[in-house]
């Protein structure tokens, strides 16, 4: 009995103890899920996301605080390494990394203007009626898109509003690296997925990150991780992007065993964006071909105006040839899992047949994304391109008066500065004019393709304020207040 008293008083203090542990640990997850259930209810990005930021210049915590950090950052040593970067990337490399991670709670910033409540019902699906006669399928398709995505958190959510009751999986796949140079970046999905504007799509969202690692076992000459750091030109980047993108996809598949082979799969980027009944059509019915591309109308920043690209279905100059469908069993044939063979994707215009109608909502004219988009843009090669780029960054340095620690803008001369910096960033290459027509005469010139292609997302259609920059207004979320 003596033995058996002497270890219940062991015991007693050894229980008080893990008990306390226990209080402890329940009262510090409290706080920190209230700090997180505070910022999801407020629909803003908050401290939370500086956690991530390891550089000495204080992280944005507030999307007004923006003018702030955007006029602290060392844009001198930036432009310096952009000009130089031909001798030395990794300096570069350096310099813009550390302003993406800056700048990303603007990126990830929900737009200043609330949704209409009167589009939270989409549109009556009804196929389109350009289209051939509609074969119908006994059992509609299983339908997944699969989008690389990198800064364009508005544009995602116009995606997916547009596919959501057609889509029954959305796969996003993120990097960690840009194309242009490798140069590292913050993942965007994670910050996003707490903000209520995306949580009714949550439950179909399947998230893929590229990394370093990813990169090391795809053993490629092209692509490499040297000094800890990804290297390859832009294109090559990318097509690792794509092939996996489709190796990822098929190794959730094989364990998941969700898609069959008669199923549907949509390759694209998060800008490109299908009208959604044309999507609807290819659910039901027997495709066109097989791959089929859907050519969309490519606006270029604005939606008064289109643009005549170098990728378009075939007899619709003003078309975008992506994104491509497939069936998963022309897919699987099309590339063979883990081989050389180059892995299906978007055909950009080049499959035996094609359906037209939808945006594609490149160039989207917010500062941030703005800002990111030129300093990792894959077209970013050529010297002329840098030279415009190197011209940007400058002129925003201008604007907003960098390196004069003396100067404090006002609210006024903020807006205007970012109204300048708006125009500036999405003005087009002089060489582009040329290819560009307005939408007034379009539709005076080419009547039946105006019907047929032009397709604004219902969901930015029902909420044109909230997203101001496509017709050219400012966007203020980032205004002091």
């Amino acid at each position: 009995m003596k033995h058996s008293r002497s270890r219940t008083i062991l015991i007693r203090p050894f229980a008080l103890g893990v008990c306390f542990v226990l209080v402890l640990l329940f009262i510090t997850y409290f706080q920190f899920a209230t700090e997180i259930d505070y910022q999801h209810n407020n629909d803003d990005p908050g401290p939370i996301f500086s956690l991530c930021n390891h550089s000495n210049q204080q992280p944005l915590t507030n999307p007004s605080g923006f003018i702030t950090t955007i006029r602290e950052f060392t844009w001198d040593n930036l432009l310096s390494a952009y000009k130089n970067k031909k001798n030395d990337t990794e300096e570069f490399s350096f310099w813009c990394s550390k302003l993406l991670t800056l700048i990303k709670p603007a990126l990830i910033a929900p737009p200043k203007v609330k949704v209409n409540t009167s589009c939270e019902t989409p549109p009556t699906l009804q196929f389109p009626s350009n289209v051939p006669l509609c074969t119908r399928l006994k059992t509609p398709r299983k339908v997944a898109v699969l989008l690389q995505f990198g800064f364009d958190a508005d544009i995602l959510e116009i995606h997916f509003h547009e596919l959501n009751d057609i889509v029954d999986k959305f796969f996003l796949l993120e990097s960690t690296f840009t194309y242009y140079l490798g140069v590292p970046k913050p993942l965007i999905w994670e910050a996003l997925k707490g903000q209520p504007r995306f949580e009714k799509f949550l439950h179909k969202v399947v998230h893929f990150v590229l990394d370093e690692q990813d990169v090391l076992n795809a053993q490629l000459d092209a692509v490499k991780v040297e000094k800890g750091k990804v290297q390859g030109n832009s294109y090559n980047i990318e097509n690792l992007q794509e092939k996996m993108r489709w190796i990822k996809f098929m190794q959730w598949n094989s364990v998941a065993n969700y898609f069959d082979g008669n199923d549907l799969l949509g390759f694209g980027d998060s800008d490109e964006i299908p009208n959604r009944n044309v999507v609807y059509y290819l659910k039901h019915c027997v495709m066109p071909s097989n791959p089929v591309d859907i050519g969309i109308w490519f606006p270029f920043g604005r939606i008064d105006q289109a643009f005549q690209t170098d990728w378009p279905v075939r007899g619709h100059p003003y078309s975008y040839g992506d994104p491509t469908y497939w069936t998963l069993d022309a897919a699987v044939a099309y590339g063979a899992y883990f081989h050389n063979n180059p892995p299906p994707s978007r055909q950009r215009g080049r499959s035996p047949g094609y359906l037209i109608g939808g945006m594609h909502m490149t160039h989207y004219g917010y500062f941030p994304f703005q800002l990111a988009k030129i300093l990792t843009k894959i077209e970013g090669i050529g010297e002329t391109v840098q030279n415009e780029i190197a011209s940007k960054i400058q002129f925003v340095m201008n604007k907003l008066k960098v390196g004069d620690k003396n100067y404090s803008m006002s609210e006024v001369e903020q807006i205007d500065a970012f109204k300048n910096i708006e125009a500036e960033l999405t003005k087009l290459p002089a060489n582009f004019k040329k290819r560009i027509i307005s939408l007034d005469s379009f539709k005076l010139k080419y009547p039946d393709e105006y019907t047929n292609l032009i397709k604004l997302p219902w969901f930015y259609d029902c909420n044109r304020e909230r997203y101001p920059l496509w017709e050219g207004k400012h966007d203020g979320r980032l205004d002091k207040r």
